[in-house]
């Protein structure tokens, strides 16, 4: 009897071991997708789109260079927010690592590529700068990390107002 138990006990670890390298596996995708896909554009528009390229009404696509966080925020504090987004960086991993629900791995893989796409532009670049070229002419102008690090907040905040009552998650 002891033995059938341990084999079942066995399955079901097992079988729960793969459903969480299956998630860490997507997540991990999806965040190396929002990595490459950002540098990638940044890398792009830091070639060709000195000049603004007039896309559709006011949307368009422009080079420039953010020395601050935010809206432009922080100016001349490049350093620091190098230093703080290493650290947020760090502690997204951690909690990715340990999620087990697809419904927060993802947003978070989202989130966490965003933050350390810019951490690495922000690294890579002599003057610590951010490149932002999405400029929809009524906000700020903005990247694929940005706009990664938005759909990720707004997604997880839906999960926190929509999850089902009693769902603590994890």
């Amino acid at each position: 009897m002891e033995a059938s138990c341990a084999r079942a006990c066995s399955s079901v670890s097992r079988l729960a071991v793969s459903q969480q390298a299956r998630l860490r596996g997507v997540a991990f995708i999806a965040l190396g997708g929002v990595i490459g896909l950002d540098l990638w554009t940044k890398s792009i528009a830091q070639q060709r789109w000195s000049t603004p390229v007039d896309l559709f009404w006011k949307l368009r696509f422009v080079y420039t260079v953010n020395h601050g966080a935010a809206f432009s925020t922080f100016q001349g504090a490049a350093r620091w927010l190098l230093l703080a987004a290493a650290v947020i960086v760090a502690v997204l991993l951690i909690v990715l690592w340990r999620t087990r629900k697809y419904s927060v791995a993802l947003p978070l893989a989202l989130l966490t590529g965003g933050a350390f796409g810019n951490a690495l532009g922000r690294a890579l670049r002599p003057d610590h700068g951010v490149v932002d070229f999405i400029d929809p002419q009524i906000w700020p102008v903005f990247n694929v990390a940005d706009a990664a690090i938005t759909v990720g907040c707004v997604w997880l905040g839906l999960n926190l107002v929509l999850r089902p009552r009693g769902d603590h998650g994890d």
